[in-house]
């Protein structure tokens, strides 16, 4: 399995030099993680064509989401996310062939950020019938190491903390016991510092844990984590041989599943590590071309997948999920995974 855990930042427009700032800023964390000369050079043209971008086309709420990506078999990459609410690119596939320009401008630069980049997508809506402007999103990825094999089943986890917050409370954990995944997102209870050693303290105990059964895994949980503030949890197992998922939560975890069997499993009331909750497990049909959502509460339940279409990638549907519904006043995490 090709799991790929992402925290993000954000950063909004200072001033003239913000994108000077962004391609510095880029190429320090891409230094940090150990890419080579070559790929901190990538870094700084990706970045400064998307801040350069934001600006000529006088992006509506331009943002610039970027952090570590780590990967189980990929190592570390540099994710960079260029988001606005303008209004929108009419054909994103000419808007990517080089000399092709709105602003009178050489037209090189959303083809530019893809030939550099490992990993690309664009998402863009012109203003639909009722108003608003859906504006657009630039996905890029550039990575330590070179290309990897293609995996069965691909998954993506974007999580950032409260906006003003350092600390991210939530969290994501990944294991495999021979051809059974499992995923949890994590929401420790509250904010900040203990809301993160809560979440850290969930990991520590899942780690290991085999093929336990979901709700005994839990209950184990709960016990370790009442010496903590507490924390919700959701996780799903998928039996890749058998073709089957089953899902147990406790709190307000999101789980959905879209494909051939759509499933929508309850996560129980209750708080891991406060009061002795109850657990059920829930178990369904899982086979290629599925896939599935997991989300803390700092994404809103109000968003579908057919929103953004149906060749969405795991990284290109879990950056418009954060953009979209992500909530400021909450830590916010967005699992999501396919198979083939």
């Amino acid at each position: 399995m090709a799991l790929k855990i992402t925290e993000l930042s954000s950063i909004l427009p200072e001033g003239a030099a913000w994108s000077g700032e962004i391609r510095r800023r880029m190429v320090r964390v891409a230094e940090s993680i150990g890419l080579s000369k070559e790929k901190c050079s990538d870094v700084a043209l990706v970045a400064t064509e998307m801040a350069t971008n934001l600006e000529k086309h006088r992006a509506v709420l331009p943002t610039i989401r970027y952090g570590v990506t780590e990967s189980d078999r990929r190592g570390r990459g540099l994710l960079m996310i260029s988001e606005d609410r303008g209004p929108g690119i009419p054909h994103p596939e000419q808007a990517l062939r080089d000399h092709y320009s709105t602003a009178g401008t050489l037209g090189g630069g959303l083809g530019a950020i893809r030939r550099l980049s490992d990993d690309f997508a664009i998402h863009s809506e012109t203003p639909r019938p009722r108003g608003g402007f859906p504006g657009t999103a630039v996905v890029a990825r550039i990575w330590g190491n070179d290309r990897s094999s293609v995996n069965l089943f691909d998954c993506e986890a974007l999580t950032r903390p409260k906006q003003g917050e350092i600390d991210n409370g939530d969290g994501v954990w990944f294991g495999q016991s021979g051809d059974s995944l499992q995923v949890a997102v994590i929401d420790g209870l509250g904010h900040g510092l203990g809301a993160k050693k809560a979440a850290q303290a969930a990991r520590e105990g899942l780690d290991g844990t085999g093929r336990l059964p979901l709700d005994a895994l839990l209950d184990r949980l709960h016990r370790a984590l009442q010496r903590t503030q507490g924390a919700v949890v959701g996780i799903l197992r998928i039996d890749l041989k058998d073709g089957r998922a089953t899902y147990a939560g406790v709190g307000n975890i999101d789980c959905r599943i879209y494909g051939t069997h759509p499933a929508r499993p309850i996560s129980m009331n209750g708080s891991l590590g406060v009061v002795t909750p109850r657990f059920r497990e829930e178990s369904f049909p899982f086979e290629k071309g599925d896939f599935f959502v997991l989300a803390s509460d700092g994404i809103s339940t109000k968003w579908d997948p057919a929103d953004y279409g149906k060749s969405a990638s795991p990284l290109l549907l879990g950056s418009l999920l954060l953009r979209d519904h992500g909530r400021p006043k909450d830590d916010a995490t967005v699992v999501v995974g396919r198979i083939g």
